[in-house]
């Protein structure tokens, strides 16, 4: 996802997210609660763009029922649920599981309300224990909090030149089509002694022959360029 660069200066509120209890599979509950603690560490280096609340967070925040409840969830549903109590804008969840030595954890950003999927990110691993992931987890947390690119000035000014380019190549080929084939006619008429009719061909097609390949060359200078624009425009 590309969105249009924010003004300078702005300062936007870290948008809440609510990261769920994981549903692990074949994996203990301590190595399950290792692996959310190191999550939630990941997660709160973004303190800037996310605010990054945990299970272990709800009991100041909800009441003691509602809590104690929250802290037991471990469906989707269920934690959309607890996201929307605590205004949260979006919700990760997690998924654990282990093959005998193979260890995969999948991490799901959604928007809460939609709960359309933002971000997925997944390691495998083999290992013994849990520290086979743990030395992923900070990479798939920072990729999967990740913000979208930002298109600059430059950006934009690159998506011009491209779309440029990419008429200019369209309108020579096209160009370079009619000049063929008005050659192509040309010769019919020549073998047919049409002289006069093939040089009336061969006149309308000459200067679309030459014109077409400018365009092309043209529009190939204005893709590339837009090309390079548009990869340095995003931030």
């Amino acid at each position: 996802m590309v969105l249009l660069a924010a003004p300078a200066g702005a300062d936007l509120a870290p948008s809440r997210v609510f990261f769920a209890r994981a549903q692990a599979s074949s994996v203990s509950a301590d190595e399950a609660r290792l692996i959310e603690s190191a999550i939630l560490t990941a997660a709160r280096n973004h303190a800037k763009q996310y605010s990054a609340l945990g299970t272990d967070d709800l009991q100041g925040i909800l009441n003691t029922e509602a809590a104690r409840a929250a802290l037991g969830c471990d469906t989707t549903t269920c934690a959309s649920e607890v996201a929307d109590a605590l205004d949260a804008e979006q919700l990760v969840t997690t998924q654990i599981g282990r093959v005998g030595t193979t260890w995969v954890v999948t991490l799901t950003r959604l928007e809460r309300r939609s709960m359309v999927v933002l971000a997925r990110e997944q390691i495998q691993r083999e290992g013994a224990g849990a520290d086979a992931v743990l030395r992923e987890l900070p990479r798939a947390v920072d990729a999967l909090l990740a913000p979208p690119h930002e298109l600059s000035a430059l950006g934009v000014a690159g998506i011009g030149a491209l779309s440029a380019g990419v008429l200019g190549l369209a309108a020579g080929g096209a160009l370079l089509g009619a000049s063929l084939w008005l050659h192509d006619e040309g010769l019919r008429l020549h073998d047919a002694g049409n002289l006069e009719g093939a040089a009336d061909k061969r006149a309308l097609g000459e200067p679309l022959y030459y014109t077409g390949y400018a365009l092309l060359g043209a529009g190939a200078a204005a893709a590339a360029f837009g090309g390079a624009l548009l990869w340095v425009g995003l931030e």
